[in-house]
């Protein structure tokens, strides 16, 4: 592989040294625009904003009419505004990603420009629930929906109460022992989710530490931390190669998987 070019590494580290220089080729891509016009538009302090464009005329980046006092955005700056955007917007995309990919505890095998337009919800400290909601969304819009997870958040047995009786057609597989816990704990809702005729409740041993589900042409992989709970949720679309790896994940646990029977529990 050839080594980049000390030209280029030099405009990748000139442009990423200061947010405004993307920002203000951005703002030049609508026409000229004189100082005022983008201090206005960028929020920036003159000073901050006349010092970066000095520099972005330097680098040919940036034409400056000085009758007009109006700056432009040249040919070689459209190209490496775009060349830049492209490269911020990968390294994005890997930052969302990486976190579930930290958790999840298997590679998925596809290559990864494949899980870059996946999107990811991480669970925080402000808003620990909202890779459950990402899935609860899903499960309950969806005509139809199946997946298997080595545990149930009491979340996601609301959601199929709310199914239960419904149009929409439901699977579920877990291990034994996910069913015990909302048999102890929610009887009454778990009794009218067992007994809805459009809910399928299947057990297996077999359930990995990873949850696979689909609804609507979405895939959906989620990741849990030592406690179980649900770190991340990764959704991909049924274009991409997860959406078909996760269909292998779900096929061979189905296979291994037999219909729950609740006065066992």
């Amino acid at each position: 592989m050839d080594e980049p070019s000390t030209e280029a590494l030099a405009s990748v580290e000139f442009l990423a040294a200061s947010p405004v220089r993307l920002l203000v080729l951005r703002a030049l891509d609508d026409g000229p625009a004189e100082p005022g016009q983008l201090e206005d538009r960028l929020e920036v302090p003159r000073s901050t904003l006349r010092r970066n464009l000095s520099e972005l005329v330097d680098r040919g980046y940036v034409s400056h009419r000085p009758t007009r006092n109006a700056y432009g955005l040249t040919a070689v700056g459209e190209v490496v505004r775009d060349a830049f955007e492209s490269v911020v917007s990968t390294v994005e995309s890997a930052e969302t990603v990486t976190p579930f990919l930290r958790r999840f505890p298997v590679e998925i095998p596809v290559p990864t420009e494949a899980l870059l337009p996946c999107e990811v919800t991480t669970a925080a400290a402000d808003a620990p629930f909202d890779p459950i909601s990402v899935v609860v969304d899903r499960i309950v819009s969806a005509g139809a929906a199946r997946g298997f997870l080595p545990a149930i958040n009491p979340t996601y047995l609301d959601a199929l109460e709310t199914l239960a009786g419904g149009d929409a057609a439901v699977t579920v597989i877990a291990p034994p022992a996910a069913y015990e816990a909302l048999a102890d704990g929610f009887s009454d809702a778990f009794d009218v989710v067992a007994a809805a005729s459009n809910v399928r409740l299947y057990e297996s041993e077999d359930v990995p530490e990873f949850a696979t589900g689909f609804g609507d042409e979405t895939a959906l992989l989620g990741a849990f931390d030592e406690h179980v709970r649900t770190h991340s949720v990764l959704r991909a679309s049924a274009t991409s190669p997860v959406y078909e790896w996760a269909s292998d994940q779900y096929e061979r646990v189905e296979a291994t998987a037999t219909p729950l029977a609740p006065e066992t529990l």
